[in-house]
């Protein structure tokens, strides 16, 4: 009788039965922790291996903090990429049988994709053996966040760039208040670039706001805004944890940053994550490296505020 080896994976993987019994699961992971040593992409095995551990560095990639705050776009062809940014026109009564000619003003701002940005994940085959997968899913998971981590510190090392007197608004918290948000979320409405849809907050900033009864209450507050740190308002503004902002002392420190996410900082990448699986067994170095090619560019400061200072 001739078994096809992947349709008889995916039948025992879905039996209840065999998948839950203590030798199914023994034997799961031992094969999962096997095919991390042998899903080189040119050995010829199952790809499913690879795709595992492409889902987890994704899972830690998207999952760890949010990056849809970034006007988020992909050049299939080229280095550059150009992000179309557009300021709101303006209306005007007729004059002398004449409209006023006060079109929106649009620019295209080049984005260099030469930015590769990867991790090296690694094993000896004998912490392979001895480990279990869900130590080693963890550290797939990790990777993705690496990525995710180095992404949002670019971008707020551009923002902290931004001269003061760009900004929509920059001001003092000290301490947060209800007022002083709404007087951030405005700054990128008032400078014609639409209000700010999303507030990034330093850890401690977040869980500040979360206690301001102005905001719980307006909140579709449940427990997934406690553990995955996105929470959503009825004023159509998302809080997001970013513990990639700066938040030392004096004029470096930011623990609120509101923005516009169609105008105020792009992500242009060239490259998706990438997942490749490698062994060699001559050096004992089994693993992967995890890499992107993606850079953010600051669209429009006049869409970004900025709120620095203590929080206490």
């Amino acid at each position: 009788m001739k078994f096809e080896i992947k349709e008889a994976a995916e039948k025992l993987a879905s039996n209840p039965k065999w998948a839950n019994s203590l030798f199914g699961k023994r034997f799961i992971e031992e094969f999962k922790k096997e095919a991390i040593l042998t899903s080189t992409p040119d050995a010829g095995t199952d790809a499913g291996a690879s795709s595992t551990i492409l889902e987890q560095v994704v899972e830690g990639l998207r999952g760890y903090q949010s990056l849809d705050w970034f006007n988020s776009q992909t050049s299939t062809t080229g280095n550059t990429l150009y992000f179309n940014v557009i300021k709101s026109g303006s209306a005007a009564a007729l004059a002398s049988t004449t409209f006023a000619s006060l079109p929106a003003a649009s620019e295209y701002l080049p984005c260099a994709l030469d930015q590769e940005v990867g991790v090296k994940t690694n094993w000896t085959r004998s912490f392979l053996e001895d480990a279990s997968y869900d130590v080693l899913a963890e550290q797939t998971r990790q990777a993705g966040q690496g990525i995710n981590m180095f992404i949002q510190k670019q971008a707020m090392n551009l923002i902290q760039a931004i001269p003061v007197a760009s900004l929509a608004k920059g001001i003092l918290v000290a301490p947060i208040t209800i007022a002083l948000i709404k007087d951030l979320i405005k700054g990128s409405d008032v400078a014609g670039y639409g209000t700010s849809d999303y507030v990034l907050c330093s850890p401690a900033a977040y869980w500040d706001i979360l206690s301001l009864e102005q905001i719980s209450s307006a909140l579709y507050l449940g427990p997934e805004s406690l553990k995955t740190g996105v929470a959503p308002t009825t004023w159509g503004v998302t809080f997001v944890k970013c513990s990639a902002l700066p938040t030392g002392s004096g004029a470096v420190a930011m623990h609120l940053v509101a923005v516009n996410s169609k105008n105020s900082v792009g992500l242009g990448w060239r490259r998706q994550l990438t997942v490749e699986p490698y062994e060699l067994p001559a050096t004992n170095d089994y693993g992967f490296v995890a890499s992107i090619r993606a850079r953010p560019i600051i669209l429009r400061s006049g869409s970004i505020s900025i709120g620095t200072g203590s929080i206490s």
